[in-house]
């Protein structure tokens, strides 16, 4: 089928630039609507959370002065959670937002159906640049999905997608996701799974680590093999 693709960079990803194609999309008839911002991410006090902290992404516009950012020059969780509510009175059935940034894992839209988050960190980590090895600079994150996505054969859930995004990035953090981990991301809405769940293992500071858990599709008593 037909896709409509918009891509932004430069000066042309403003923050007005931005919200502007986000509302075209949330205004486009598909029943999935994708979306993948590779940035920079900030944490800062969000008064939809009564000043708790809120994640923020940069625009090629954003305006900071020394170590002072100005909030109203950012997207903010608010600006996605509009666009994910709109593209479901529009009839999406699943949006996905794939956001390479810092502190990415924190973003939170509340409780919209269908709405799956691929973060390319935890709450509290950076994210990091990569450079291949053919010298081109790219965000950790979007080039372990990028490669992930050319290898995996659908079907496939959220949760396997995301663990092969785990054990292929080539820095020091840990993507996360926030929906449904079972949701199918490759592959018919109806697709049958049948096979492993793939789970990766990795050291972090001499403690192995296995991100299983809700985020991942593990449920109580879930046993895996070594």
């Amino acid at each position: 089928k037909d896709l409509a693709v918009t891509a932004l960079s430069g000066m042309n990803a403003t923050r007005d630039g931005v919200l502007a194609a986000l509302d075209q999309l949330a205004d486009n008839v598909s029943t999935l609507r994708v979306v993948h911002f590779s940035g920079r991410g900030i944490r800062l006090a969000d008064p939809a959370r009564g000043g708790g902290l809120g994640t923020w992404l940069m625009t090629f516009d954003t305006h900071v002065d020394g170590r002072q950012v100005d909030p109203k020059t950012m997207v903010s969780e608010a600006d996605l959670a509009q666009f994910a509510r709109k593209c479901r009175e529009h009839g999406a059935k699943q949006i996905v937002l794939s956001v390479d940034a810092c502190y990415s894992g924190g973003i939170d839209l509340g409780a919209i159906p269908g709405t799956v988050i691929l973060a390319s960190s935890l709450p509290s980590e950076s994210s990091y640049e990569f450079v291949a090895r053919s010298g081109h600079r790219y965000g950790a994150f979007s080039y372990a999905l990028a490669r992930t996505l050319t290898r995996m054969r659908p079907p496939t859930t959220f949760g396997n997608l995301l663990a092969a995004v785990q054990a292929e990035i080539p820095t020091h953090q840990l993507p996360s996701l926030r929906g449904d981990a079972t949701d199918t991301a490759l592959g018919p809405p109806d697709a049958v799974f049948v096979g492993k769940e793939f789970i990766p293992v990795s050291w972090r500071n001499g403690t192995l680590v296995l991100p299983v858990g809700e985020a991942t599709g593990a449920a109580q008593k879930s046993v895996y093999e070594f």
